[in-house]
């Protein structure tokens, strides 16, 4: 990984009655973690939450060697505005993927399991994916349309249906 080398985030918003007008900025992300890397499949993002606030993933000592690319990485988790203002923050070691969520939520697969984070990045639900080893969670952009449902799914289990109003209703298939 470059130290270093910062990375941007370009924000456009469109207003509901006014399609045509289109607000545009750039928010530095760098100083939550998240930088440039040599490879394609670097695991640091953003996330909208919802329409106030961010969540950025930055793994903290990261290398792209491809046969550790699903095992847990020690991770800076940020919750930021839209104007750049870090409203909660955490470390941990055990993240393996994050997604958005249902909306206010971070989706995080920790290798034996799913949990959602809370805006203010405190645990709001955990399910156990696979007993005693790790297994691969695939998030796949498995979000309802208006984002108060996320799927996940895992080869050894069955579906995990997350949503707002029931954070861990089960359905079989």
């Amino acid at each position: 990984m470059k130290s270093g080398i910062g990375a941007a985030v370009l924000l456009l918003v469109a207003g509901i009655a006014q399609a045509q007008t289109t607000k545009e900025w750039k928010l530095n992300v760098a100083p939550y973690g998240l930088v440039k890397a040599p490879c394609d499949w670097y695991p640091g993002h953003v996330d909208f939450l919802d329409d106030d606030y961010l969540v950025i993933t930055a793994p903290v000592a990261y290398t792209c060697d491809k046969n550790k690319r699903n095992k847990p990485t020690d991770t800076r988790i940020t919750v930021i505005d839209l104007r750049g203002r870090e409203l909660a923050g955490t470390h941990r070691v055990d993240v393996v993927d994050t997604t958005a969520g249902p909306i206010g939520y971070a989706t995080v697969c920790t290798g034996d399991g799913v949990e959602l984070l809370s805006r203010h990045l405190q645990v709001a639900r955990s399910i156990t994916l696979s007993a005693g080893g790790l297994s691969t969670c695939y998030f796949g952009d498995d979000l309802s349309p208006s984002r108060t449902a996320a799927v996940i799914a895992d080869p050894t289990n069955p579906i995990t249906a997350f949503t707002k109003d029931h954070p861990a209703a089960q359905s079989q298939r």
